[in-house]
């Protein structure tokens, strides 16, 4: 029982700080992280960072906001969603690297979520059979 005390605390506190640190756009429904963010490559896009303290952990871990919005509402899948053999990726549908809107975000395949970038430079869905399509 304590354990499920501590990761509802701990989902409320750092849904808290990704709610202080966004805001909705109107245009597209995105919710926009204005935190720290840091671009690896030139021309790659820019994706937004935030250390916490993960339940159950002595350490602080820098992640991606997005995977961590989405772990904050999906907390029963932690230990698949930080697994290092996941397999997957948090996608955005709506190819916005700083959107943390859970409507915008899936947990699919590696592979698929880099298909997805294809629809990026065409401005369209590709439409993937059998997923959901992106949100262009």
């Amino acid at each position: 029982m304590t354990q499920e005390i501590e990761r509802h605390e701990w989902t409320q506190a750092v849904a808290g700080r990704l709610q202080r640190k966004s805001r909705t756009e109107e245009l597209n429904s995105c919710i926009r992280w204005e935190g720290a963010m840091r671009q690896t490559q030139p021309n790659a896009p820019k994706y937004s960072y935030m250390k916490v303290q993960l339940p159950d952990s002595h350490t602080k871990k820098s992640m991606r906001v997005h995977v961590l919005a989405y772990l904050v509402a999906n907390i029963r899948l932690r230990d698949v969603l930080l697994s290092k053999d996941k397999g997957f990726d948090i996608s955005h549908l709506c190819h916005h690297s700083l959107c943390i809107n859970l409507e915008h975000l899936i947990a699919e395949d590696r592979a698929l979520n880099n298909l997805r970038k294809a629809c990026t430079r065409s401005g369209r869905c590709l439409r993937y059979g059998g997923h959901r399509e992106c949100l262009l």
